[in-house]
């Protein structure tokens, strides 16, 4: 991308880039600390949608995540706390949780244990299961799109190209 984000860049005066979580053609995720309220968030957008060039594609997309993941509720899912407009399209303001995603953890130890596994397959069910129920359909699960938390649970993101049923 020609357009980078770094740490301890300031984002829409109000947030400070912390670390840049994942940074690709189709998406950016970046954790931040918010300096107006003690806490710290992640800010995620389609891969250009923090440069100057707004794309109708991004921003339909972003809306799309914005309310489909304002309409979801569930330990699994991360919560939507802000829709910032930028000049390029929708930014999603998130909870923060910590943890690294399945991809990352995969290739820094290896496989999981069967253990592991199950636990992570016993979150991800049960996290798929209420989105179902709450007719969305993520269509993109991938092992980035998992994150395995600190806390040991697991979250899925990545609803951008989610769709209602």
């Amino acid at each position: 991308m020609s357009f980078q984000v770094e740490v301890g860049d300031r984002l829409f005066d109000r947030y400070v880039v912390l670390e840049v979580l994942m940074d690709t053609d189709l998406e950016r995720v970046v954790r931040c600390s918010d300096t107006v309220l003690p806490r710290e968030v992640l800010l995620e957008s389609t891969g250009d949608a923090l440069e100057a060039i707004p794309t109708a594609d991004g921003m339909s997309r972003a809306m799309r995540e914005a309310r489909l993941l304002v309409g979801l509720s569930g330990s699994g899912i991360p919560k939507v706390l802000d829709v910032l407009k930028g000049s390029s399209g929708p930014i999603l303001v998130m909870e923060s949780y910590a943890g690294e995603s399945l991809a990352s953890r995969l290739q820094r130890t290896g496989p999981l244990s069967a253990a592991e596994v199950r636990s992570l397959l016993l979150d991800l069910c049960r996290t798929l299961a209420m989105v179902h129920a709450s007719k969305v359909t993520h269509r993109n699960v991938s092992s980035s799109h998992v994150v395995l938390g600190s806390d040991g649970r697991a979250m899925l993101r990545g609803f951008r190209f989610a769709k209602l049923t």
